[in-house]
């Protein structure tokens, strides 16, 4: 396993964890107050935007080093 892939890891779901924390206790004892509710959209977007640049980094990352294994011979075009 790669050493970046695991701080990422730790990044994304430490994130995820606080982020649905947040929500599972909003949801069960808070207030239906604007703040609240503002603070559950918040969470929902940034779960969303954390999700998004997991996989899109996982896909770029693989990208690269599927790039980086090709000899040179098999980047030419055919001709």
């Amino acid at each position: 396993m790669d050493r970046s892939w695991f701080w990422r890891r730790v990044a994304v779901f430490s994130t995820l964890g606080v982020c649905f924390a947040l929500l599972f206790w909003l949801a069960l004892f808070g207030k239906d107050t604007g703040l609240n509710r503002d603070i559950v959209s918040g969470a929902f977007m940034l779960l969303g935007i954390v999700i998004t640049g997991y996989v899109f980094g996982a896909v770029w990352d693989d990208k690269i080093k599927g790039s980086e294994r090709r000899s040179p011979d098999e980047t030419r075009p055919l001709p």
